[in-house]
């Protein structure tokens, strides 16, 4: 299922969550989590809908981490493509807010 890009998105009034990094030393500290919770209440306040994520379909830990904050609604497949010129595959998740 294709991926609901731009305009599709905007009529539902959705946000894409990009490139969430925790230097490995500050991990399992709770950063996330507090960027996390202040990010989804900010974006709920400003009207948005709906949050969708991107995981590339081998990291199993970033995907469990997003389903526990309850993106676990598919939302299609795509292609990302590093600054490199990298092509790597992604599956979106997203979640309703409010």
């Amino acid at each position: 299922m294709p991926l609901q890009g731009g305009e599709g998105m905007a009529k539902e009034c959705a946000v894409e969550l990009c490139a969430f990094r925790t230097v490995r030393e500050y991990r399992r500290m709770g950063y996330f989590s507090k960027l996390m919770a202040f990010m989804l209440e900010d974006l709920k306040k400003r009207g948005y809908t709906k949050a969708v994520v991107g995981v590339e379909p081998e990291e199993k830990t970033n995907r469990d981490i997003y389903r526990r904050w309850g993106f676990d609604e598919p939302a299609g497949t795509g292609k990302e493509t590093y600054p490199d010129g990298t092509v790597i595959e992604v599956e979106f998740y997203s979640k309703r807010l409010g």
